[in-house]
């Protein structure tokens, strides 16, 4: 049987952890992010070895030589002789450490750099380490070839969200006690910028290699069903599927839950076509249609993660990155504060109940 490897082509904040939580509800493995880390590192330690900078999941400024080695040392190779320094062949027998043997594989997440440039901090304010679109396209060849020699056939799918939900999502993220309105101009273009590349990228692989596209919308909307008309899920994963997964609505209309004005700001911002998506802007809503939908929202959102903290607290639902990565509403914050708090003490009074939320 062929062994496949999946690479989603996408942004931050696409959904990818809803995705990644339908995947591993079916013979999907993932691949962990640090392989997109560490074949990075080895491209920029090709051009710029002696150079400083912050990688992802890396507190210091360092070389790609020494960003490789805290890599390797995540991965905890221990039966697995390295040498120093890290080269392609090191790289290699990593790689075929982390797929474990797995026949069916994914890669969902990441920080973009298989796709979009990217500008990494240096070891001072005004220094920067550039990782050019060139470089992300040399990462994925390189990434292909790993493949190949693995014996793995390498494709790849598209996830996209409405870019103007995508924004959003990053803004509550990154900046979670600023009011969005407030943003400087050059936080909202810098992740507006890299949104637009992402489209621009997902549209050139579509004409030229029409490869699929899932929309983050519908893998909610069909409980996951929408991706296996390309994924062939059989019924008895469709049924995992529907068992593991709460398919939260939270996040879809994201936009309406923002002001007009807010909208127009995050549109000049994205400055990009999304017809071709089949996506619309908001302000081409009429105001009575917009404050509909605005209700309707706010009302899916407040239900959906009171059903989400339900299911985490009272039912040990695992599959809760949505959780760690969504800004609840008021009405999910205080019904999670209470069930933490009430459980705790509840763990405290009896020592031999296991806790239902760590």
């Amino acid at each position: 049987m062929t062994k496949t490897f999946l690479r989603f082509v996408q942004c931050n904040a696409s959904g990818n952890h809803c995705l990644i939580d339908t995947l591993e509800s079916t013979r999907y493995a993932r691949c962990d992010d640090l392989i997109e880390y560490i074949i990075s590192a080895l491209v920029i330690n090709r051009y710029s070895p002696n150079a400083k900078y912050f990688a992802p999941k890396n507190d210091h400024a360092q070389t790609a030589q020494d960003h490789l080695k805290c890599y390797f040392e995540r991965l905890s190779i221990v039966s697995l002789p390295i040498q120093s320094p890290i080269d392609e062949v090191s790289v290699e027998k990593a790689f075929r450490f982390m797929l474990k043997g797995q026949k069916f594989v994914f890669f969902a997440h990441g920080t973009g750099l298989f796709s979009n440039s990217k500008l990494f901090k240096g070891a001072t304010s005004d220094t920067f380490v550039e990782w050019t679109k060139a470089n992300a396209d040399e990462s994925v060849e390189f990434l292909k070839s790993l493949c190949q020699k693995n014996g793995y056939e390498y494709s790849e799918a598209c996830l996209v969200r409405h870019p103007s939900d995508i924004v959003l999502s990053r803004l509550e993220r990154y900046f979670n006690n600023q009011k969005l309105s407030k943003i400087s101009i050059n936080d909202l273009d810098y992740h507006a910028a890299e949104v637009r590349n992402a489209l621009l990228g997902i549209k050139e692989k579509l004409l030229s290699e029409n490869i699929p596209i899932f929309k983050y919308e519908e893998i909610v909307r069909s409980a996951g069903r929408c991706l296996s008309a390309e994924l062939c899920f059989s019924n008895a994963e469709m049924k995992q599927i529907r068992k593991d997964v709460y398919f939260s609505s939270a996040s879809t209309g994201k936009r309406y839950k923002y002001s007009r004005k807010m909208n127009n700001k995050i549109r000049y911002a994205l400055n990009c076509e999304i017809d071709w998506l089949g996506y619309e802007w908001t302000d081409s809503a009429h105001p009575f249609y917009f404050w509909l939908k605005a209700i309707y929202c706010n009302f899916l959102t407040i239900k959906s993660d009171i059903i989400l903290v339900l299911r985490i607290h009272l039912f040990g639902y695992m599959k809760n990155g949505q959780f760690y990565h969504h800004k609840l509403s008021i009405p999910g914050r205080f019904l999670h504060g209470l069930l933490y708090r009430t459980t705790k003490a509840l763990n405290e009074l009896s020592p031999l109940m296991p806790p239902l939320i760590k």
